[in-house]
């Protein structure tokens, strides 16, 4: 798209910035308007993930409540962690509670739905992943490795959280 020279001129002259471009539209020096493509992380986070009083963070919003003592917290990066848990029995077939995601008083979702949470059951070692819920609408996670010869206590890495303001973007960078 060209802009003619006087057009660019008055723009220019009438207002400070252009107030009509979006952040990653740019003028070039022949007057063309340029795109400037931004990356733009869909999980920007100045607060990592954390397990505190039961609760599950994610982006300091509540994730997960009631969330067991036995489930461990390791930060991937500043935008998502690893869920996991320890048992006290050796086993090759676990099945740990993570937490409830609905209200149990009014069994609704939070309102708060400008960001969405991820959570994907990953490999852990010689074991995998899956996750299921309960007639208490708890989330739990099961850890089994197929083999009763394959047993162990503790999965730090299980359940990969990952959050975005895209589900698509999110669901898209969390496969990296």
């Amino acid at each position: 798209m060209m802009i003619s020279p006087s057009l660019r001129m008055a723009l220019h002259l009438n207002a400070g910035f252009p107030l009509f471009l979006s952040p990653n539209q740019r003028f070039s020096s022949n007057g063309s308007l340029k795109y400037r493509k931004i990356w733009k992380h869909s999980m920007s986070l100045r607060v990592k993930p954390a397990i505190s009083d039961g609760v599950l963070r994610i982006k300091g919003k509540e994730a997960l409540k009631g969330v067991p003592e036995n489930v461990v917290i390791t930060p991937s990066t500043n935008a998502s962690a690893f869920l996991g848990a320890v048992s006290l029995e050796r086993s090759c077939r676990h099945i740990f509670k993570l937490g409830s995601v609905l209200d149990k008083e009014s069994h609704e979702v939070s309102d708060d739905t400008s960001f969405y949470n991820l959570f994907l059951p990953v490999l852990d070692g010689e074991f995998r992943s899956s996750l299921q819920g309960n007639s208490e609408n708890e989330l739990e996670f099961c850890m089994e490795s197929g083999d009763p010869a394959v047993a162990a206590s503790q999965f730090l890495e299980a359940v990969f959280v990952n959050y975005g303001d895209n589900p698509f973007i999110l669901l898209e960078e969390s496969m990296k």
